[in-house]
C-alpha cells in the first residue's frame, strides 16, 4: 500500500512531517512585499484599562474613545492601491476601487458576525469571477483612521465624512467612535458586543496625532488573547483522527514571541502545537506548510508559553488582526 492511500491527505502533509525537525527562517515568509506603515493595538485587561480611563477623565489633554473591533481583514487603500497589511495587492472589483477616496484610509475588510471565513477566502482569489462579484457586494469597508491628514482623530476622520456626502452607495463605513470617561461605560459596551458575537473593543486616545507601530494608548479587548504562527509541520491523528493532521506544528513569529511570550527564548524559533479547535475538513486539508495562522489562548504557562492554545483561523493575505 502507498504511503498517500493509507493517509489520504495532501501531499503538503508528509512535506510537514519531513520538515518537523528543519527551521525555514520567518523572515522568508513575511517579507515578500513591503508592507505599509500602520499603527497597532496592545492587548488589555478591562478592569485595568477601565481604571486608567477613570484616572484620566478629567484630563483636557486625553479623549479616550471606544469602538467596536471588527471580525475581518485588514485593508490599507493609499489613494491607488488598497493593500493587505503584509503588503500585498489585494484583488477587488474595480467598482469597489473606483468607489475609494484620492486619499489614504485604513481600515476592516468586513461582511458580517462570523463571516471572517468568507472575506479570508475571498482575498485568496487571484481574479473577479461571477461569483466572487456578487460576495464583494455584501463587503463593507469599516474605516478607523484617515492617515494623511493632521489633527485629532475626530478632524482625521472629518475628510472622509465630507467625501461619504457625495457617495451615498459607497462601500465604506465609519467606525463609531464613542468618548468614554467610566469604567462602568466601557464594561457595558464591552458586554453588549459580546453578547451580539462581537469579537470585542478597540480603546484610543483620540486626542492623539497620527502615529504608527504598536501604541501605547491604543488598546483592545478581547475574552482571549490571540497571536499568529507559521505552520511549519503536521502531527499525525491517533483513534478516530487516524489517517488526518491530528495537530498544526507551528513556529511563534518572532516579532510576537518578544512582546507576547518573553520568558521564552528569544535566541531560537519556538514551536507550539495546534490540534484543539481544528475541524474534520481542516484535519484532512490542512492549511499548508508555510501559512500563517492565528490561534487564541488564555494566559501564559509557568515556562512562559500560551495557555490552552486553539487554532482559530487561517490569514489570507494579512499578517495579523485588525487593528492587531
Amino acid at each position: 500500500m502507498s504511503m498517500q492511500s493509507c493517509f489520504p491527505v495532501r501531499p503538503a502533509f508528509w512535506l510537514g512531517v519531513l520538515l518537523l525537525g528543519f527551521m525555514i527562517p520567518i523572515e522568508a515568509d513575511l517579507m515578500a512585499a513591503e508592507r505599509p506603515a500602520l499603527f497597532l493595538a496592545n492587548q488589555a485587561e478591562l478592569e485595568q484599562l477601565g481604571d486608567l480611563i477613570e484616572k484620566e477623565a478629567n484630563n483636557p489633554q486625553v479623549q479616550w474613545v471606544m469602538s467596536r473591533k471588527y471580525d475581518g481583514v485588514r485593508a490599507f487603500w493609499d489613494g491607488q492601491q488598497l493593500l493587505s497589511r503584509s503588503g500585498l495587492t489585494i484583488k477587488a472589483p474595480s467598482w469597489f476601487l473606483d468607489a475609494l477616496p484620492p486619499f489614504a484610509i485604513d481600515g476592516e475588510l468586513w461582511i458580517a458576525t462570523g463571516a471572517f471565513a468568507q472575506v479570508n477566502g475571498l482575498l485568496k482569489r487571484t481574479s473577479i469571477t461571477p461569483e466572487n462579484e456578487l460576495l464583494w457586494r455584501q463587503v463593507r469597508y469599516w474605516i478607523f483612521e484617515v492617515p494623511n491628514y493632521s489633527g485629532n482623530l475626530f478632524a482625521r476622520l472629518q475628510p472622509l465624512a465630507s467625501f461619504l456626502q457625495q457617495q451615498p452607495d459607497s462601500p465604506i463605513r465609519i467606525v463609531e467612535q464613542r468618548v468614554v470617561k467610566r469604567s462602568a461605560d466601557l464594561q457595558r459596551f464591552y458586554q453588549a458586543l459580546l453578547a451580539l458575537g462581537g469579537e470585542g473593543v478597540i480603546v484610543r486616545d483620540a486626542a492623539l496625532p497620527y502615529l504608527t507601530g504598536r501604541l501605547s494608548r491604543v488598546y483592545k479587548l478581547k475574552p482571549y488573547h490571540d497571536a499568529e504562527c507559521i505552520v511549519r509541520a503536521y502531527k499525525p491523528g491517533k483513534g478516530r483522527l487516524q489517517g488526518k493532521v491530528g495537530a498544526l506544528v507551528c513556529e511563534l513569529i518572532a516579532e510576537q514571541q518578544a512582546r507576547l511570550f518573553p520568558k521564552l527564548p528569544q535566541h531560537r524559533p519556538v514551536l507550539i502545537a495546534l490540534g484543539s479547535g481544528l475541524s474534520d475538513q481542516q484535519r484532512s486539508e490542512p492549511p499548508l506548510i508555510g501559512s500563517l495562522v492565528t490561534f487564541r489562548y488564555r494566559g501564559l504557562t509557568e515556562r512562559g508559553l500560551p495557555r490552552f492554545a486553539v487554532f482559530m483561523r487561517e490569514r489570507a493575505l494579512d499578517a495579523g488582526e485588525a487593528i492587531d
